[in-house]
């Protein structure tokens, strides 16, 4: 038999061509690109606080002037105003913007169509660099601020983690933590996501206790021990006396469907499994390169997977001339607010083309793709700025982007009843099956 994961990269490597500047949902690699004036960095000790700044500033004023989807070279009166807004903040203080979240603030108020770009310290950096796939030494969850900015929320759990199994899930709150041989819960509130990051990673081998509270109900104390995580690690299982194939992956990480997803679909092809459930609840996305593969696995020959759109024009990404490999198989998607961008991607495109049938909540809503572009003047830290949106369609009417994917059977989340949403998906081949036999 041959890989599915081999005849599905052959398929599409006029994706990855035709995508090289916008590979990655949460990541871009953008280096490499020249500028008619190169940026001299500025050494430790060489230049004043002030003069660091200024440098500072023009360098993210020039990575944003040439590589954000929205100041095209040819929106001459937005470049100006821009950079307007930029010479006002430069001059108006003589501190190093990236002691506070100064430079994010700026950008926002300077560049109010882009709500993503922003300023990415050292350690946010790390942060990315796990979420695009890379070993790390932790408690095997990943944390976000909720939008009144009071709580830090667990966006994931990590398969084989020491919470995995636990009755800690998606969506619990984080009140306190408390480090292993101390006796004392330090709080969280004020804190930042970073400030919180810190406080969970530590030495492998080595216990924090986090008090965990799901509403207004306080779940417990668990204590979990810090080890090495794969992020790319999948759940891959039978249901229903195996015949529904389930698989649920955290992200689109770097080689997620050559080393996870396409060995799960051939074991399931093998066993003569023609009905599988794809869970991305909570999936923040990753690499769009990883949900373009994915997504031909579900199209007709010569079918629009996507219009991409960056600052000089539109791209349309199409399948090749080669049959559906699911064109036999019942496939549900399972989605939720925490289901983002590439998960969005995969989501949107197959529901576009009726290839699947989404089951869940409304999606988190982003349909944009950002590059990271490292500061040679603040070194370890980057800035992120969006280069280009996604459409399903030619007409670029339908996107993610703010209005999430709206699945065709909406199930909301009940903890209480157990997992509905997944028990929704099981029901649904259940009366497809009741059907072919009637």
């Amino acid at each position: 038999m041959v890989r599915i994961h081999k005849k599905i990269f052959a398929a599409v490597v006029f994706v990855l061509l035709v995508c090289v500047g916008c590979a990655g949902t949460r990541q871009i690699p953008a280096s490499g690109t020249g500028y008619e004036k190169q940026a001299t960095a500025v050494t430790s000790g060489a230049f004043n606080a002030r003069t660091k700044r200024f440098a500072i500033f023009e360098e993210v004023e020039r990575h944003v002037l040439k590589l954000s989807y929205y100041f095209p070279e040819y929106e001459t009166e937005k470049r100006k105003a821009f950079s307007a807004c930029m010479e006002k903040h430069k001059i108006a203080k003589n501190d190093d913007p990236t002691h506070t979240a100064e430079l994010s603030s700026v950008l926002n108020e300077c560049n109010t169509e882009d709500k993503r770009d922003g300023y990415l310290s050292p350690r946010a950096q790390q942060e990315e660099e796990i979420d695009s796939g890379a070993f790390f030494d932790g408690v095997g969850i990943s944390i976000e601020l909720s939008q009144d900015k009071k709580e830090f929320r667990i966006r994931y759990v990590f398969p084989g983690s020491s919470l995995a199994g636990t009755p800690v899930r998606e969506g619990d709150v984080i009140k306190s933590i408390r480090q292993q041989n101390e006796t004392e819960f330090v709080s969280l509130e004020g804190k930042t996501v970073e400030d919180v990051v810190l406080l969970i990673r530590g030495p492998r081998g080595t216990k924090v206790s986090l008090e965990i509270w799901r509403g207004d109900e306080r779940i417990g104390v668990f204590i979990a021990e810090r080890k090495q995580i794969d992020p790319r690690i999948a759940i891959v299982k039978t249901l229903e006396r195996g015949k529904v194939g389930y698989i649920k992956f955290g992200g689109f990480d770097y080689n997620m469907f050559r080393d996870k997803i396409a060995p799960a679909i051939e074991s399931f092809t093998a066993r003569g499994i023609r009905k599988i459930i794809f869970d991305v609840r909570g999936n923040p996305g990753g690499f769009m390169s990883e949900a373009l593969i994915l997504t031909a696995v579900f199209m007709d020959p010569n079918t629009l997977m996507l219009t991409v759109c960056k600052r000089d024009g539109c791209e349309k990404i199409m399948s090749l001339n080669r049959p559906a490999y699911f064109s036999d198989t019942a496939v549900v998607i399972l989605v939720d607010k925490g289901s983002a961008s590439a998960s969005e991607l995969v989501a949107g495109a197959v529901q576009f083309h009726k290839k699947a049938f989404i089951i869940g909540e409304k999606t988190y809503g982003k349909g944009s793709a950002q590059a990271r572009k490292n500061l040679q003047n603040a070194p370890g830290s980057a800035v992120r700025i969006t280069v280009a949106k996604f459409y399903f369609d030619s007409a670029r009417t339908r996107t993610p982007e703010n209005g999430g994917i709206t699945p065709d059977l909406v199930v909301p989340r009940n903890d209480a009843s157990g997992d509905v949403q997944l028990e929704s998906a099981l029901e649904h081949f259940r009366l497809m099956e009741r059907n072919e036999h009637e």
